[in-house]
């Protein structure tokens, strides 16, 4: 018998993606769920643009209690969807191969080539199997990206990944005419922590960005963070920067 989880969870999504990790526990629950939704009539942006007729989809995992306080609620980011955990039912998995193609390259992207060079350097990824003499052997980079991504396409939606990279490919800070207008109307002290090696937000942009901010003023910590992960350093390298985040938000 499965033993009851001690807290029931609730994830949202619609048609915007929101960000927060999962606790730890969900993460071994793979009973079966049943995507639900609510509608709502309209919903305003901040923006100020009005989106009518608005379906949110979501999800519930384990057993709220007598007094209804165990729920936690989880807008999460990872999969762009309310699946955050479970699965449909026992008639087999959506198809995912491009999915996981598009995964495979967020990961690689995330990371910088230092990571690769020193974690993997040229190790085949069977140790029977040499790829200088046969094609269908893989370096074990190339295994690893693959099995991460796979097991990120589980937890995800192919559509709502569509929608996530159009929001960020038109998202202009400040919702106005240009990036400078709407950094310009920046007023609150603002800290910058970026890796030197992050090939998704390159360091000039930060560093130009952080110029416009403080252009009128406004005043600007910006900090690196040492690593060879690229992008990911602003996750696995950042307490490095505890130090100036506990002092920014004192």
């Amino acid at each position: 018998m499965r033993r009851k989880q001690p807290f029931a969870l609730v994830t949202v999504a619609s048609f915007t993606s929101l960000g927060l990790l999962l606790a730890t526990p969900l993460w071994a629950w793979d009973g079966v769920v049943e995507k639900q939704t609510f509608e709502m009539e309209s919903f305003t942006t901040q923006g100020g643009e009005t989106i009518p007729n608005v379906t949110i989809g979501w999800e519930a995992y384990g057993e709220l209690n007598e007094a209804r306080d165990n729920a936690i609620l989880i807008t999460h980011f990872f999969s762009g969807t309310s699946h955050a955990a479970g699965r449909y039912g026992a008639d087999g998995e959506p198809p995912t191969d491009g999915l996981k193609e598009a995964l495979k390259l967020v990961t690689l992207n995330a990371n910088h080539w230092q990571w690769a060079n020193e974690a993997f350097n040229r190790d085949w990824a069977d140790d029977a199997r040499d790829p200088s003499q046969d094609i269908t052997a893989r370096y074990a980079i190339e295994q690893t990206l693959d099995d991460i991504a796979a097991a990120r396409a589980a937890l995800s939606d192919a559509n709502h990944l569509l929608y996530l990279v159009r929001a960020n490919q038109t998202f202009m800070a400040g919702y106005g005419d240009s990036l400078e207008a709407g950094l310009a109307a920046i007023e609150a002290p603002t800290l910058m922590l970026y890796s030197e090696n992050d090939l998704v937000f390159a360091p000039e942009g930060v560093r130009r960005t952080a110029e416009l901010i403080e252009a009128d003023g406004t005043e600007v910590t910006l900090e690196t963070l040492e690593g060879n992960r690229g992008h990911l350093d602003g996750v696995v390298a950042i307490e490095q920067a505890s130090d100036t985040l506990r002092a920014f938000l004192e």
